[in-house]
């Protein structure tokens, strides 16, 4: 019933601590006339089923609006169910690609969780290890190179770039926030400490049942080491 009633989402550890790499918003909201802080906005650039869209709806309270973009509608065919059910649904604008150039450089945050070969999803689906080929496992690196890219234009100076995956492969992980980082926009980023998210010692021994050694700017989750899905997470600021 607690379920139904929209009062818990069961995600996985290392998916909540994704969404918690997007944290620590607050401390950059821009100010009015007033002296008010104005309501942030924040794009979930490939939302699918939108476990990320209700962590960070939920997490920042009404503070800021969330735009979850997806390829299709049908991609997000769970997702205003899971808005309604968690009360959430006046907090978050549905679209999909492409977003307007009229919204280039406005968003406080824009979360990239990118199509990938989910190969840190084994435990639960078994399965796949027959089904993926090292051929498919390579187109993916160009397809998420090309994403992140093109999400990148949409965060205003200043703002927060979240790169994720749920795999564990360098070819799809650091290296291609290696080549995102020569291309022209990806010049104008620079590394955020997942520190500066939601990442604390006491986030981590929560979601995880230890601290650990998460530094830096980018981490990758394991199954043996974590007790989560395999996960990698990177966090860029765009320089101001």
């Amino acid at each position: 019933p607690i379920w139904q009633n929209g009062v818990v989402e069961v995600q996985d550890a290392g998916s909540q601590l994704l969404a918690a790499a997007g944290g620590g918003l607050s401390k950059g909201r821009k100010r009015g006339p007033d002296g008010e802080a104005t309501k942030g906005r924040i794009l979930d650039y490939c939302c699918g089923l939108g476990g990320k869209t209700v962590m960070l709806a939920s997490a920042l309270n009404g503070e800021y609006h969330i735009t979850a973009a997806d390829i299709s509608t049908d991609a997000m065919r769970e997702l205003p169910g899971r808005l309604k059910q968690t009360g959430l649904t006046s907090h978050v604008t549905l679209t999909t690609h492409p977003i307007p150039p009229s919204s280039h450089a406005t968003f406080d945050l824009v979360f990239v969780d990118a199509p990938c070969s989910a190969l840190g999803r084994l435990r639960r689906r078994t399965d796949n290890r027959f089904r993926y080929t090292p051929d498919e496992v390579r187109s993916y690196p160009p397809l998420q190179l090309s994403i992140l890219t093109s999400a990148a234009d949409y965060v205003r100076p200043g703002a927060i770039l979240i790169y994720a995956t749920c795999t564990m492969t360098p070819s799809e992980n650091h290296e291609v926030v290696e080549q995102f980082l020569k291309t022209e926009i990806g010049s104008e980023f620079t590394p955020d400490p997942l520190s500066n998210g939601s990442w604390s010692d006491a986030t981590l021994e929560l979601i995880l049942g230890k601290t650990d050694k998460l530094t830096g700017n980018e981490a990758t989750l394991y199954p043996h080491l974590h007790g989560t899905d395999g996960f990698f997470v990177s966090r860029w600021k765009r320089k101001a």
